[in-house]
């Protein structure tokens, strides 16, 4: 019986916190995000920039020249780098930060 009052007590302490996340996805800066095509650009900027390093490695013979795994290695942290999850956070951040709620409003009418 206590284990289901402290289950219960548990649950009912974290509603605030999960009614936050749910409010704070659903914001009007949440959508301006996705439908301006933030969303979509900030998801392909990984593979777009790993396809200007492959390019700029081709075009440039002292990059040609250095070892395979050093090449693997730069390629990788490309994707850790540009990663577009915490490329979200940021712009959400920025967006958050610049922009009024009404002005967020007035972009997406």
């Amino acid at each position: 019986m206590r284990s289901k009052i402290c289950l219960w007590a548990s649950l009912l302490s974290l509603l605030p916190i999960i009614s936050y996340a749910q409010n704070r996805n659903n914001s009007p800066v949440q959508e301006l995000y996705v439908k301006s095509g933030i969303e979509k650009q900030l998801g392909e900027l990984p593979s777009v920039i790993q396809a200007i390093f492959d390019q700029s490695v081709q075009a440039n013979d002292h990059a040609r020249k250095l070892p395979k795994d050093v090449l693997s290695t730069m390629r990788a942290a490309i994707l850790q780098s540009f990663a577009p999850e915490k490329l979200q956070k940021t712009m959400l951040e920025e967006l958050t930060e610049k922009l009024t709620v009404q002005d967020t409003k007035q972009i997406l009418q």
